[in-house]
């Protein structure tokens, strides 16, 4: 199972928020801070661009990282894995290893305050690194699994890589002007290049923007990297540049002429529908519309559902949503989730306080009920019947389902489950 490019996307906006922790506590001297930011983030990356594992790689990557030093082992693209290792003196903090399933240590590289690697595609993966010598400047460099060097750019836009192997790569770095797609392999040989475009997008669902001046260019994966479409996008507006977002759900779009919509796209560069409201990004068929009060609406822009207070995107075909409700003493949030179709769910378990998203049919909640006028709060995982899916509560879900186990704490000690809520290690 992989993520999709939304899911990236919003990632990467927590990424933001978490760096800003970490450079804060940094520049105060909080260490705890520091190092709960960075784990934070470390997490959020792995999501971003790693591949799903099983519970045998999990408990793989705890036993590597115990024995050998390391506080971080990336998850494992086929037989290689990215491990972070702090180094106690001399001018450089931490280092970035590239181990087997053994836990041998095949290459090593300096790491950035923030590192940051993709999963291997084809044999390659990219990993942002440091070089010492003339001065200290971090890059990002291709490796093979044999830890060789293929390739090494100041900067690189690697979402949709383990989609289809390529990353963007601006071209002049200073001006940041001109941009190409470069896919390298083994041998080093690009797969589709594009030296004189203004803009593009990086491949994500398959497929990306090319500007070339008024001209825009679709290109597909799947149809071997031809344009599959080309259209004019008019003038500029008042200096706002009018290009096209990357692919998110099947779905770009572009501000039309006047400035104050925006035209929307399918993977063929078929206009879908046209508006005016503030649109997310499509997940599942589904998109939230709206600034202070939310509805989804489908591909072709209809409205599916009504409207709510707060909304989240669709996970496995639910997504949470929250009504305001007026009391005697206040008003409250209610919360409960709803299919494709803006059928409710989930107000049968009690108040939900926090409702999370489906993953692997499973998802945490937070439920008060009420017993004799006292609240009792319990948190524990429903599943798609909405119903409590085992007996076990918990203190506090850290984590949700990922390759067949979740993260929980109860009585102090944080350890993994399975789907039966089984204790499975931690």
């Amino acid at each position: 199972m992989k993520m999709n490019c939304s899911e990236i996307n919003q990632n990467l906006a927590k990424v933001v928020t978490a760096e800003k922790v970490f450079w804060r506590a940094t520049s105060l001297g909080n260490a705890a801070l520091a190092l709960s930011a960075k784990a934070e983030i470390l997490l959020l990356f792995e999501r971003e661009f790693a591949v799903f594992l099983d519970l045998f790689e999990v408990r793989l990557r705890d036993q590597i990282a115990k024995s050998r030093g390391y506080y971080f082992v990336s998850a494992f693209s086929g037989d290689r894995a990215w491990a972070y290792k702090p180094v106690e003196s001399g001018p450089v903090n931490e280092l970035l290893i590239l181990i087997d399933r053994k836990g041998k240590e095949i290459h090593q590289e300096i790491l950035p305050s923030i590192p940051k690697t993709t999963k291997f595609y084809n044999g390659c993966a990219w990993a942002q690194t440091v070089s010492l010598d003339p001065i200290r400047r971090e890059h990002w460099q291709l490796f093979d699994k044999d830890g060789e060097i293929l390739a090494t750019f100041p900067k690189i836009d690697p979402r949709g890589f383990e989609e289809s192997g390529l990353v963007l790569i601006p071209a002049d770095t200073a001006t940041n002007l001109k941009y190409w797609f470069r896919f390298l392999g083994h041998d080093g040989k690009q797969k589709l290049t594009s030296l004189d475009c203004e803009y593009a997008t990086p491949f994500c669902d398959g497929a990306a923007w090319l500007e070339y001046g008024d001209k825009l260019e679709l290109v597909r994966a799947d149809h071997n990297f031809a344009v599959v479409k080309t259209i004019m996008k008019g003038k500029e507006i008042s200096g706002q540049y009018l290009r096209p977002t990357v692919f998110s759900g099947g779905i770009s779009s572009m501000p039309d002429a006047s400035g104050e919509g925006r035209i929307y796209y399918d993977r063929d560069g078929n206009e879908v529908f046209k508006s005016s409201s503030k649109i997310r990004e499509f997940h599942e068929g589904r998109a939230i519309v709206g600034d202070d009060s939310y509805y989804f609406v489908d591909k072709t822009g209809k409205r599916v559902t009504k409207h709510f207070d707060r909304a989240e995107s669709f996970h496995e075909g639910f997504a949470t949503v929250m009504q305001i409700e007026s009391a005697f003493i206040g008003s409250f949030g209610v919360r409960f989730y709803i299919d494709h179709n803006g059928k409710e769910y989930g107000c049968n378990l009690g108040h939900l306080m926090e409702a999370g998203d489906f993953s692997e049919g499973l998802a945490p909640v937070s439920v008060v009920t009420w017993q004799d006028d006292i609240s009792i709060e319990k948190k524990y995982f429903i599943n798609k019947k909405f119903k409590q899916a085992f007996p076990q509560d918990f203190d506090e879900i850290v984590e949700g389902f990922v390759d067949g186990v979740a993260l929980v704490e109860k009585y102090g000690e944080t350890f993994y489950i399975n789907h039966e809520g089984e204790q499975v290690f931690g």
